[in-house]
């Protein structure tokens, strides 16, 4: 079987995707380049795995804003829109600056060979939602927002970030993780579920796609990873303790390897 390159660990906020990421690499040796999108992966390294910085080099990319912006502009005869809202605090994430910080970067880490993992930390949705429609305004000055129909290049915007990675992990015999939140799921109006803030497309292209779960009852806590698309393995579930996390699971399946 082939060893996948590609990894996606999604889940919501406290199952554990940081972390699980900061253990596969430390369980495997690896170096690796990590683009943090939530400003929160040195804080685990530093509180869990600090004997073992020197495996990461981190890149904390979220620009803050220099000034506050909290002059609504309304258009007289015109109803309130969600664009009307924007707020914008100091100190706050400034995408626009982030993306135009990102870009530069990602072709320099591109085109180095002297690390073994590229991580994408918390990529979904701020990628798509935050720093794609940002540079979506920047290329269609004085457009509050798109029309439903140019959404579609928010995905089109992550999507060429998830494959760079992906060809940088197969040109490099490297490995390539991103993570991400999930989204409530609807069908008529009904929620049925989560599925995986990355979209559709992008998760099709990753070779193994997991969801990480924590559910909390009054005496113990339970730890999920279920395998929601793979192009090895197929779909599995698999339980997780303090002692068999994320990592363990994988080696045992043969999907990564030493």
């Amino acid at each position: 079987m082939a060893v996948p390159r590609s990894f996606s660990f999604n889940g919501e906020p406290g199952t554990g995707k940081t972390y699980a990421i900061a253990k596969t690499v430390t369980d495997l040796g690896l170096k690796a380049v990590v683009i943090d999108f939530e400003d929160k992966f040195e804080m685990t390294i530093d509180g869990c795995f600090a004997e073992f910085k020197d495996q990461f080099e981190i890149h904390s990319i979220l620009v803050p804003a220099t000034e506050s912006k909290t002059d609504p502009t309304l258009r007289e005869g015109k109803k309130v829109v969600q664009a009307d809202m924007k707020i914008t605090f100091k100190h706050a994430p400034d995408y626009l600056k982030t993306c135009l910080t990102l870009i530069p970067l990602m072709n320099k880490i591109l085109d180095r060979s002297d690390f073994n993992a590229l991580v994408f930390d918390g990529a979904s949705p701020t990628l798509r939602n935050y720093i794609g429609l940002a540079y979506w305004k920047y290329l269609h000055p004085g457009r509050a927002s798109p029309e439903p129909v140019e959404w579609g290049a928010m995905n089109d915007f992550e999507q060429s970030f998830i494959d760079a990675g992906i060809g940088w992990a197969k040109a490099n015999k490297g490995l390539f993780i991103t993570t991400g939140q999930m989204k409530e799921d609807y069908r008529d109006n009904k929620k049925v579920g989560l599925s995986p803030y990355i979209s559709g497309k992008c998760q099709h292209s990753i070779d193994v796609t997991l969801e990480l779960e924590k559910k909390i009852y009054r005496d113990h806590t339970d730890y999920t990873c279920t395998c929601l698309d793979s192009s090895v393995l197929g779909s599995w579930f698999e339980p997780m303790t303090l002692e068999r996390g994320v990592s363990d699971i994988l080696l045992e399946k043969g999907l990564i390897e030493y």
